[in-house]
C-alpha cells in the first residue's frame, strides 16, 4: 500500500477554517485573543530593546521616556480598539448619504 504525499498534508483551508481567535475564553465574549497576545509582547519587547537602548546612550531620550512612550503607545492602541468604528469628532458623514444624493445610488 503505497501513501502519496498529498494525502499526508492537510488542504490550506483547514488550517485557515478552523483557527481559533482565542487564546483564553473566559465566556460570553470575554478573554484574550491571539491578536491581544501579539499587542502585548510587542510592546513588551519594544520596550525592553528601547530600554536598553536608552541605557547605552543610543536614543536620545531617557528609560523614563521610554517608559512614558510605551505607556502612550499601549493607551493609544487601546482607546483605537475601543472605540471600533467611525470616531463622531473625526468623520462627519459615512459619504453614502453624498453617493445617494449626488449620484443616485440607492440602497
Amino acid at each position: 500500500m503505497t501513501t502519496s504525499v498529498n494525502s499526508l498534508i492537510p488542504a490550506p483551508h483547514y488550517w485557515v477554517d478552523r483557527l481559533n481567535p482565542w487564546l483564553v475564553h473566559f465566556g460570553n465574549g470575554f478573554g484574550v485573543r491571539w491578536y491581544g497576545f501579539a499587542y502585548l509582547a510587542g510592546f513588551l519587547l519594544a520596550g525592553w530593546m528601547l530600554t536598553r537602548w536608552a541605557r547605552r546612550e543610543k536614543l536620545p531620550i531617557s528609560e523614563t521616556e521610554v517608559a512614558i512612550f510605551i505607556l502612550y503607545a499601549a493607551l493609544g492602541v487601546c482607546l483605537a480598539v475601543y472605540g471600533n468604528g467611525p470616531h463622531p469628532y473625526l468623520t462627519t458623514t459615512t459619504g453614502h448619504e453624498d453617493l445617494q444624493k449626488n449620484h443616485g445610488v440607492t440602497g
